[in-house]
């Protein structure tokens, strides 16, 4: 049942990692999510505008910009501030997963959980 809910959700996933992003991006469409994905964080606001996702995963550690700043941007923008994003980091610091709480993030995951954790936080979010 949960699968048929996802089906027809649009998820943005934004990493650095070209591996990791077509990973996630195979993964997730075995759950029957459609997924696009950018490996250049300057394209977030882009994709974001003309895929208009229901949910953005965000990797929080990106070599031109941080996920933290990517997230302040998105959220001062009216166009976009309302697509709930969960931040992806291979770091497990409680404090950046607070500090992404407190800029608008809705959820935090470790990429060593997230096969545990990201499925049910779509589903809750997107």
């Amino acid at each position: 049942m949960k699968t048929q809910l996802l089906q027809h959700k649009k998820v943005l996933f934004v990493d650095d990692d070209e591996n990791t992003a077509h990973s996630v991006k195979r993964w997730l469409k075995l759950h029957a999510i459609q997924c696009h994905v950018t490996t250049k964080a300057q394209e977030l606001t882009r994709f974001a505008k003309r895929f208009r996702p229901d949910l953005i995963l965000l990797d929080l550690h990106m070599p031109q910009i941080s996920g933290l700043s990517l997230l302040k941007r998105l959220k001062k923008r009216k166009d976009l501030k309302d697509i709930p994003v969960i931040m992806l980091t291979g770091n497990t610091d409680n404090t950046l997963a607070l500090e992404s709480i407190n800029l608008g993030a809705r959820g935090y995951v470790a990429k060593s959980h997230m096969v545990k954790d990201l499925i049910p936080m779509i589903y809750e979010y997107a």
